[in-house]
């Protein structure tokens, strides 16, 4: 939801206190950046359902691969072992791969684009986890607790132990228009 212009506040990059905003004297005249913690807090339940989603498109998905920044390789490796280990009708654990850019982690299946983490919208037909500020790791691990409670509840062979989002078609827009 775009905050009000009138106190300072920048739509365009909500992160940003403008100077015409300016209630003390002697302000800079550059942009402030200033943390936002009740919209991190906010982000990280509204994307939510798009992490779960995240996690039953990779756990369904065929000949997947994982492109994570160089410091999470070792828990995406974990991922994959564990995907393994609780899919064996699965013929091959998702590739891990290094990602040129850090902070940013993408899903493909078969080579195309399925979930992209990051501060850049995706394709509509991507789901989306939008990161902010420094929450790239809280993301990360509510992918990798996610994924740990639908292997455990023994998805994808199962009927509706993925709760009844799994059960509904996915509607990124919808989800979108959320953050």
């Amino acid at each position: 939801m775009p905050l009000a212009n009138n106190k300072g506040f920048d739509n365009a990059n909500p992160g940003i206190l403008t100077p015409s905003s300016a209630i003390l004297p002697n302000t800079p005249a550059k942009p402030i950046l200033f943390k936002r913690c009740y919209s991190s807090a906010r982000l990280m339940v509204m994307r939510g359902p798009s992490i779960s989603e995240a996690a039953r498109r990779l756990l369904k998905g065929k000949d997947c691969s994982i492109e994570v920044p160089f410091n999470y390789y070792s828990s995406a490796m974990d991922i994959a072992l564990l995907i393994n280990e609780e899919l064996p009708q699965m013929l091959n654990e998702p590739e891990i791969k290094h990602s040129p850019v850090e902070n940013l982690i993408r899903i493909f299946s078969k080579e195309e684009l399925i979930v992209y983490f990051g501060n850049v919208e995706p394709d509509i037909s991507v789901c989306w986890i939008p990161i902010i500020e420094d929450d790239f790791e809280i993301a990360w691990d509510d992918f990798r607790q996610v994924i740990n409670d639908l292997l455990i509840a023994g998805y994808p062979g199962c009927v509706d132990c993925a709760g009844p989002a799994a059960t509904e078609p996915w509607d990124e827009l919808l989800h979108r228009s959320n953050f």
